[in-house]
């Protein structure tokens, strides 16, 4: 899945995407206890698109969720292969 992820910036629509974070709708995130299963929200340290500032906010959208911070590959390879009953540890 990180093999994944890292093409999405090689990906012709990768402008678009932030185009449209930047400038489209705002995000309407989730109410409390609308999402079944646990909502675990990886973020990057280094991230240039959404920065950490920003993390307080997905927070705010998604009552309930928990925040992993991501510092590196090998972090973003162990969350993402990880089950959901792990990450909800």
């Amino acid at each position: 899945m990180l093999d994944e992820m890292l093409s999405y910036a090689a990906s012709p629509s990768f402008d678009e995407l932030l185009r449209q974070l930047a400038s489209g709708a705002a995000q309407q995130g989730a109410p409390l206890d609308s999402i079944e299963h646990p909502l675990v929200i990886g973020w990057g340290r280094r991230d240039r698109v959404c920065f950490p500032r920003q993390a307080k906010r997905a927070l705010e959208l998604f009552p309930g969720a928990r925040l992993q911070w991501v510092f590196n590959r090998i972090q973003w390879r162990t969350l993402l292969s990880r089950s959901g009953s792990e990450l909800a540890q």
